[in-house]
């Protein structure tokens, strides 16, 4: 059984704990979920967080356990750890970033297809537009044509009732 100080008391031992203690050193018990882990941001920033959020009666105990850890076996533990991980996670991050560049590969080509074909598809309606506007327009322009012909037929008949006139010449 931990016989624990008052707060005030173990946030000054945890204070003096970590004197000379830099950001990226393994500590103890920086979280009650993980036993140890590199120190992210000063110690004093997370004595004031457990101060200011954690419970009151967590206090004095997680202020006694977080500590830098100064076992030269961890240490290296660490740092050959932390090695491994960085090449594992280079390697890691070149395959994403492979696999990146081929995903906006495909999705360039598939773009390019997509396109030619969208185009390729709306030129195709625009031509069976155009061609079904074409047709209205041809019999429309014939039947005026046809009607416009009649009626200058009739007005060549009334005012030139004798005319040899046959469709093409006066001369026949």
């Amino acid at each position: 059984m931990i016989t624990l100080l008052s707060i005030a008391e173990e946030a000054a031992l945890c204070r003096a704990a970590f004197v000379g203690v830099k950001v990226g050193a393994m500590v103890q018990h920086c979280h009650h979920e993980q036993l140890a882990e590199p120190l992210t941001q000063p110690p004093e920033k997370r004595i004031a967080y457990i101060l200011s959020d954690k419970p009151i009666e967590e206090q004095a105990l997680r202020l006694h356990l977080f500590r830098p850890i100064h076992d030269a076996a961890v240490e290296a533990a660490w740092v050959t750890y932390d090695a491994a991980t960085k090449a594992a996670r280079a390697t890691h991050n070149a395959a994403i970033d492979a696999a990146w560049v081929t995903r906006n590969a495909a999705i360039k080509a598939a773009q390019v297809t997509y396109n030619a074909a969208l185009e390729a598809a709306h030129q195709a309606a625009y031509n069976a537009a155009l061609e079904a506007a074409q047709v209205t327009y041809n019999a429309a322009l014939e039947a005026a044509q046809a009607a416009y012909n009649a009626a200058l037929e009739a007005a060549h008949q009334a005012e030139c009732p004798d005319c040899p006139w046959d469709g093409r010449t006066i001369f026949p």
